[in-house]
């Protein structure tokens, strides 16, 4: 019987060796169709996994807004901040314009002295009310910090940028009222109080998945990962092809009329069957993988099987990911 089933594997193999149009099918189109779509998806990928923003920093207030806002970049962790020195607006709009950098922060001139004046005259007229001293009606300066932000740079790197300015610039307000309260009770209770500390929210944010995860090392975080198993379950379908053009040819032929003849039963022809297009998927898998992890990598591509990033993804010119 093992024979028979060895015998069976043998001539399904034999058909498809001499198929060369059928190996093509299997084999050569799923290497055209990974490697087009991996190269195609490349750049969005790389976008998708580089959260980080790179922004050209400009302080000409020189105190503490500068300081904060610079700082608060830094801690946020999306943002990758190169320092202008001096280079003026024009120059830095010009930076920006070229794509070396994806967003200009400008700090104004004066800023962290409109933050004094702005929360002074908040004070003014909250302590008025308990005093009853007058409040001057004349409003503060105001103070923009100015964005300068490329077109090309998509919609959600503009809103994580912005937002996370107006979350700086929001707690920098915060902080200084606090402080300026905190200074006005002294003066009204004659009496040393304990400082006023900005606390975490009242109410917090509890985030979960309706489903799996959508980020981590369970999904493709690159065109490699994303492409190469999928073509290699889409060639294995294609087997199916094959399968059914021989089947067609030996009853055409004759040959399956003598296949009845001989010993054996219909087990024994569907188990060679099944394990000779099992060992053709399973040469598939090799092959696409092989070319992921050897072939990919030398047009600049992630390797397969690299190690997934715990931060933001970098990739090297060889295809190495870091």
């Amino acid at each position: 019987m093992l024979r028979r089933i060895i015998a069976h594997i043998r001539k399904e193999l034999l058909l498809l060796v001499r198929d060369r149009a059928g190996l093509a099918l299997l084999y050569v189109m799923p290497i055209v169709l990974v490697s087009i779509m991996a190269v195609v998806q490349d750049a969005p990928f790389r976008d998708f996994a580089d959260k980080q923003v790179k922004v050209l920093f400009r302080d000409l207030d020189g105190g503490v807004v500068g300081e904060k806002v610079r700082a608060g970049m830094d801690i946020a962790g999306s943002f990758t901040i190169t320092d202008a020195g001096t280079l003026s607006e024009e120059e830095i709009k010009e930076e920006v314009r070229k794509g070396h950098h994806q967003v200009a922060v400008i700090v104004p001139a004066g800023a962290s002295k409109v933050l004094l004046d702005r929360s002074a005259h908040a004070m003014d007229g909250l302590f008025g009310q308990i005093t009853g001293d007058s409040v001057a009606p004349i409003q503060p300066d105001s103070a923009f910090v100015r964005m300068i932000v490329d077109p090309t740079v998509k919609h959600a790197f503009r809103e994580l940028s912005r937002g996370a300015l107006i979350r700086i610039l929001a707690g920098l307000s915060s902080e200084q009222l606090l402080v300026d309260m905190h200074a006005r009770m002294e003066a009204i209770t004659g009496d040393t109080l304990e400082p006023l500390k900005l606390m975490a929210p009242f109410i917090g944010v509890d985030q979960r998945l309706a489903a799996g995860e959508t980020s981590g090392v369970l999904i493709a975080s690159d065109s490699t990962q994303h492409n190469v198993p999928a073509w290699t379950i889409f060639a294995m379908f294609f087997t199916v092809v094959m399968l059914a053009g021989n089947m067609v040819k030996e009853r055409n032929s004759g040959c399956m009329a003598r296949l009845l003849t001989m010993p054996g039963g219909v087990a024994e022809r569907i188990l060679g069957r099944a394990v000779a297009y099992l060992f053709i998927c399973v040469t598939q898998l090799g092959v696409l993988l092989a070319m992921g992890h050897w072939v990919l990598p030398v047009w600049g591509l992630p390797r397969i099987g690299a190690r997934p990033c715990e931060g933001p993804c970098t990739f090297a010119a060889g295809g190495g990911v870091h």
